[in-house]
């Protein structure tokens, strides 16, 4: 997976990072195929068995869940100890990057996503290999006047801006990751590394270390989300979009052509229909397998019965022989 540049009017503060990476976390756990449903309606459907557990037994010795559920329940405990404070606290210290790794553990990752919040003092241009990522005009005016406000945003500004920033982040992450994602991961971890200033107390959860690196995965599946606080116009995504080969520009032109005609709003349909998509994928993929066998199946009952044919004439050959030097 290439950089992923997402760019953004306003100026990310730490509120606004943290909110933004619990939302990749949701999206990333769902699309990743750790949790089978959306993230919101899993933690809704654990909360709701926990609470029929005790209310089916207040009295007596508390039921036993199977493995499934208490992998389940012990999924939800770990997000929502995350969510519940632990982000809030990191994203307090100046974090300049934010590693997702999936696997086992941080040594061995099957699939890494770098998150780079860009500083503000900082001024450079996106490198080449890199997507922009088009802002709709909902998206601008909505930043801008939160931007032109003088007096502190309401409360649902505040929610609103979120709610614009993290649905920004989805979109772009959506179009970027289609193929990539096209098939789920197996069922694993989820380790969270931060790059952040120095401080003398510990957050719980995390492990401070002076001296870290990263490992990739081998098979270099991984990517990097990058986030701007640089105004990038349109015409310069076009142009961008105009460059590289001609499947590149297909592919570019056709997420311009789908970002700026409509909205895509991230709701539970648009992840029903990218599961089916998926499923649809998933499903011409095996009838391909599927026509691939059967013609081996074919070119292989020819050959044996070439095979046969063949031992047939020599045996025919060999008795042809017997029978001529006897007489």
């Amino acid at each position: 997976m290439h950089a992923l540049r997402v760019t953004y009017r306003t100026p990310l503060d730490g509120e606004l990072r943290a909110w933004m990476t619990q939302q990749l976390i949701k999206y990333l756990l769902f699309m990743r195929g750790q949790i089978p449903c959306l993230y919101d309606e899993f933690h809704e459907f654990v909360e709701k068995a926990k609470q029929h557990q005790q209310e089916e037994a207040p009295r007596r010795r508390k039921l036993s869940m199977n493995g499934g559920m208490k992998r389940a329940v012990k999924c939800v405990e770990g997000v929502q100890s995350l969510f519940g404070g632990q982000l809030d606290a990191i994203f307090t210290l100046g974090v300049q990057r934010v590693a997702l790794v999936f696997g086992s553990s941080m040594m061995t990752p099957r699939e890494v996503v770098i998150v780079d919040f860009d500083i503000e003092k900082e001024i450079s241009r996106p490198p080449a290999a890199a997507v922009e990522s088009p802002q709709t005009e909902e998206e601008d005016m909505s930043i801008e006047d939160s931007q032109t406000l003088s007096p502190p945003s309401p409360p649902m500004a505040r929610e609103k801006l979120m709610r614009l920033c993290s649905q920004k982040l989805i979109r772009a992450l959506f179009a970027h990751t289609m193929e990539q994602f096209s098939s789920a991961l197996p069922a694993t971890q989820l380790h969270i590394a931060v790059l952040a200033e120095r401080q003398a107390t510990t957050i719980r959860g995390f492990i401070p270390k002076q001296q870290f690196k990263l490992r990739l995965p081998k098979e270099k599946r991984g990517g990097t989300l990058r986030f701007s606080k640089q105004l990038q116009e349109r015409d310069e995504f076009i142009r961008a979009a105009k460059s590289g080969g001609k499947e590149h520009r297909e592919r570019m032109q056709q997420v311009i052509k789908d970002e700026f005609t409509k909205p895509l709003p991230v709701t539970a349909q648009f992840y029903q229909e990218l599961t089916a998509q998926q499923r649809e994928n998933e499903l011409k993929t095996q009838a391909a397998a599927e026509r691939h066998m059967k013609q081996l199946q074919t070119i292989q009952t020819k050959l044996d019965a070439r095979e046969v044919q063949m031992t047939r004439r020599k045996e025919f050959e060999r008795k042809k022989k017997e029978l001529f030097a006897d007489a």
